[in-house]
């Protein structure tokens, strides 16, 4: 029996503008994407504006490293809905998708295009490396081998951080 998702128009809205800005694979309207919500996003520092983006306090989990290098973060839900990532996305997306994750040399952890705008949006904000996302309707996890290394673990302890949660990052600190 196949579930049916009632669809939100403004999901509609972004679905038809994600398929028209990734015809023939392209990444730069994502990355632009990203990058202007990055410099639109309120608040005087990087962690107020992560704090927004994240959907606020109740909605993340700040682990500390023992070493003062750096902070995960757990974003408990994924910023973007469910029903909005298991929008019937094309075969140009999922190629977008595997050509993120496993070209670009920052990329990976994407489970969807809004993915890749997050992601683009964590970059215009600094020093911070996507780690795992959880796909919201397989449940299953996805890593970037990029982030992995940069925050100095694998993915056996990045899925330990990230418990439930959808989302983990990692802040870099100067």
């Amino acid at each position: 029996m196949q579930q049916t998702v009632a669809l939100d128009p403004l999901h509609l809205v972004v679905w038809a503008g994600i398929e028209e800005v990734i015809k023939d694979a392209r990444l730069a309207g994502l990355i632009v994407l990203g990058r202007a919500i990055a410099n639109a996003l309120p608040g005087a520092t990087i962690e107020d504006k992560l704090i927004a983006f994240d959907g606020g306090t109740g909605n993340r989990e700040v682990i500390r490293r023992e070493d003062g290098r750096g902070r995960f973060v757990r974003v408990i839900r994924d910023v973007f809905t469910a029903d909005c990532c298991g929008l019937p996305w094309s075969r140009h997306t999922a190629a977008l998708l595997e050509r993120y994750n496993n070209e670009v040399p920052r990329g990976g952890a994407a489970v969807h295009p809004l993915h890749i705008v997050l992601h683009e949006v964590h970059r215009g904000l600094g020093q911070i490396m996507d780690i795992a996302t959880r796909d919201p309707i397989g449940g299953f996890l996805v890593f970037s081998p990029y982030g992995l290394q940069r925050a100095g673990i694998g993915e056996e302890e990045a899925e330990r951080l990230l418990g439930e949660g959808a989302i983990l990052y990692y802040v870099q600190e100067e």
